[in-house]
């Protein structure tokens, strides 16, 4: 009877998070040790919680198992590479590293402009985690208040933006 519970519960939480995000692309596992496995949803046949195990079940009939009690969270996402950007033109270019980064990022960009320039990271859930404004063309800014994940830097001068994809570790 608990393990009953238990699957109903899960299944009606994952229905209630599959209904608010119609346009996540990915599905998240993370586990207690810090590894995030990502899976592409189109990719998945289904999720089992059996024997105290999580299990992704995908199409071309592999699959991936996660104890339970390992598993810190599991989430829904959108890919890094299809967030929308604020505007195409670039007068300007941006370099970030290290990439992956741990607790400091630097930044570097060129700008015919430096006024009035802004920095702002931006989680896979298109919220902005972070926003900086920027004094000079090489900046360290500080991500290790950020959570693990996948993250897109955007800068912002005036109407022109330009933009690096990134990954906190």
């Amino acid at each position: 009877m608990k393990h009953y519970k238990l699957k109903t519960c899960a299944v009606l939480l994952l229905g209630f998070g599959l209904q608010a995000t119609q346009a996540q692309t990915i599905l998240f596992v993370k586990q207690k040790v810090g590894v995030i496995t990502p899976f592409v949803l189109s990719t998945l046949k289904s999720l089992t919680f059996e024997a105290g195990n999580v299990t992704v079940n995908k199409k071309d009939a592999s699959s991936s198992s996660f104890e339970r009690t390992n598993v810190q969270y599991m989430n829904f996402g959108v890919n890094p590479t299809e967030i929308a950007p604020i505007n195409e033109e670039q007068n300007y270019t941006l370099s970030l590293f290290p990439n992956p980064v741990q607790d400091i990022l630097n930044v570097n960009y060129s700008t015919e402009n430096p006024q009035n320039t802004y920095l702002e990271i931006v989680g896979i859930d298109g919220k902005v985690a972070l926003k900086s404004s920027l004094g000079n063309a090489k900046s360290s800014i500080s991500v290790s208040s950020l959570p693990n994940g996948f993250y897109v830097c955007r800068i912002i001068n005036g109407t022109k933006t330009t933009k690096a994809k990134f990954i906190k570790q």
